[in-house]
């Protein structure tokens, strides 16, 4: 079950995070992974991964890397869409515009490029995901820039979903909650209030997130498209008795 076997992977932000996990999850399942970042690591580096240096946002770059991997592989059979960047923030009265236009930039141009030269290369029936994030449906203070971008990495994949569907190619979005990464220390204050407000009581971590993934990259999902799957320890759909207990508190 969920074979991706002999699959070809290409992985945006694979060098640490949940595009790490990813990459190790597929790579163990068989797939030959292509991973992408700024920079590498030794733990992807321990993956076998075939390692390409890119930023996702610039044109340019990315339309070299996908006439590259074309000449390389020919094809591909999974396309992860991962790449992103969280940066503070005021709130939106003081947000400049050079700071969000930066998270765009990354955060929504960088899947848009991913699609837009990735998705040629496409086999028949092939899988895209890209990783939003449950901020596109939860908002608080000071994520405007985030929430925005993780919002419409939502929408440029139902878009994608509906035109690339007749060619058998599936288009989903994983919406991670509060889950430990580099960029997401598990001791921050988002952490603490993730331990309150989700029904299961704890932070996510990348093992929780990367069967999602693989889930959705395999034969099994071939009728699941233009989905945002939250993956958040049930914070979507309600308060916990333990963030009502802080009322009392």
């Amino acid at each position: 079950m969920f074979s991706v076997h002999k699959k070809i992977a290409l992985i945006t932000g694979a060098a640490s995070g949940i595009g790490l996990a990813v990459a190790r999850r597929l790579a163990s399942a068989g797939a030959s992974i292509i991973a992408v970042d700024l920079n590498g690591s030794e733990a992807l580096a321990a993956t076998g991964a075939d390692f390409r240096s890119a930023d996702v946002s610039c044109e340019e770059t990315m339309a070299a890397l996908f006439a590259q991997i074309k000449q390389d592989y020919g094809q591909l059979d999974i396309l992860i869409n991962n790449a992103g960047i969280a940066v503070d923030e005021p709130e939106l009265s003081q947000l400049s515009l050079s700071l969000f236009e930066r998270v765009m930039r990354v955060n929504v141009e960088g899947v848009l490029l991913g699609l837009r030269y990735g998705a040629p290369l496409m086999a028949e029936g092939g899988r895209i995901i890209n990783t939003a994030s449950l901020a596109a449906f939860v908002t608080v203070p000071a994520y405007s820039a985030y929430a925005v971008s993780k919002a419409a990495v939502v929408k440029l994949s139902q878009q994608a979903a509906i035109e690339l569907g007749p060619r058998g190619i599936t288009v989903n979005a994983v919406c991670p909650g509060t889950t430990r990464t580099p960029m997401e220390p598990g001791d921050s204050g988002e952490a603490k209030l993730c331990q309150r407000a989700t029904a299961l009581g704890r932070i996510g971590e990348v093992a929780d997130l990367a069967g999602v993934y693989h889930f959705l990259a395999s034969p099994e999902a071939a009728y699941i498209s233009g989905q945002a799957i939250c993956v958040d320890g049930g914070w979507l759909h309600g308060a916990p008795a333990a963030l009502l207990d802080l009322i009392e508190e």
